[in-house]
């Protein structure tokens, strides 16, 4: 299984890489990408590429006055790969829905944030990195203009990258700012997806099950009330993924926790996300 794995990671266009690996190696993420199928098999089959041409283009601000007659660039943050920290958000551009919609993670923390609301203070900001562009009442020909706004969003862009490998427009006031959260990503080589199935036994992305030989009866009420099995998760093959794994210092553990070497924070299929799980209550799922 592990040599089919392998061949599809070579064929694929995009590095891969497991959560667990991902943390270690302190990634930004995970990030959200939505898009369509044709899309989407595309950048698994040859990676991320950035687009300048205005027909291949999905998204981005037409040729129209942002601030004091002056057009914004082509994309909110210039030309790069745009994703989202914000699940609904990367739902709603993959079509409305959370199938296939795939994680992904920056190698980099070099990231300039920003979290603008007003359209002066964007405007400024941009032209400050580089969007030098004119008024559009200097304009007879749109063409011309449109020509120029391109050049411009590539000054900009050239600017940002000199840098920082990406800008990340948090969006969030008391409403959502202007196009809402958004990281725009110079360097698409950065880019890794997460694929849960690298994860190995014990790490982050694991499917696990509580330990049969566990006597949860004789556990302490706290203990419960932290797994599944009581409350609303009753009924049914319950199995849950690894969220986070954390080591539990030699004495702690002798004192309180029968010798566990792990605590564990799992979201179940049914009834919520548990904390503190320790290492022997759990086994790796079996569907049988």
């Amino acid at each position: 299984m592990s040599n089919i794995i392998d061949k599809l990671i070579k064929l694929s266009g995009i590095q891969t890489i497991s959560p667990q690996e991902a943390k270690d190696r302190n990634m930004f993420g995970p990030l959200y990408h939505g898009t369509n199928d044709a899309y989407r098999q595309d950048i698994i089959d040859n990676g991320f590429r950035i687009i300048y041409n205005k027909e291949e283009r999905s998204h981005g601000y037409h040729l129209v006055d942002y601030y004091n007659n002056i057009p914004p660039p082509i994309h909110h943050l210039g030309f790069g790969i745009y994703l989202t920290t914000i699940k609904n958000i990367g739902k709603k551009y993959n079509q409305g829905t959370i199938k296939n919609l795939h994680l992904y993670c920056l190698d980099s923390q070099n990231i300039e944030t920003i979290n603008f609301g007003a359209n002066n203070t964007m405007m400024k900001w941009w032209i400050k990195n580089g969007y030098k562009m004119k008024s559009l009442n200097n304009y007879s020909d749109m063409d011309m203009a449109e020509a120029e706004r391109i050049q411009a969003t590539k000054n900009l862009t050239e600017t940002l990258k000199s840098h920082y490998d990406a800008v990340w427009f948090k969006g969030k006031g008391i409403r959502s700012l202007l196009d809402g959260d958004q990281i725009c990503i110079y360097k698409p080589e950065l880019i890794y997806m997460i694929d849960k199935s690298l994860a190995k036994e014990d790490e982050i992305g694991f499917k696990v099950e509580m330990n049969p030989q566990i006597d949860i009866s004789q556990l302490e009420d706290y203990e419960k009330s932290s797994l599944p099995g009581y409350g609303p998760a009753k009924g049914g093959k319950i199995w849950g993924i690894i969220l986070n794994k954390r080591p539990i210092s030699p004495e702690i553990s002798e004192k309180f926790h029968n010798g566990a070497k792990f605590f564990y924070d799992i979201k179940w299929n049914k009834g919520g996300t548990s904390y503190n799980v320790k290492d022997y209550q759990i086994i790796p799922y079996s569907k049988l």
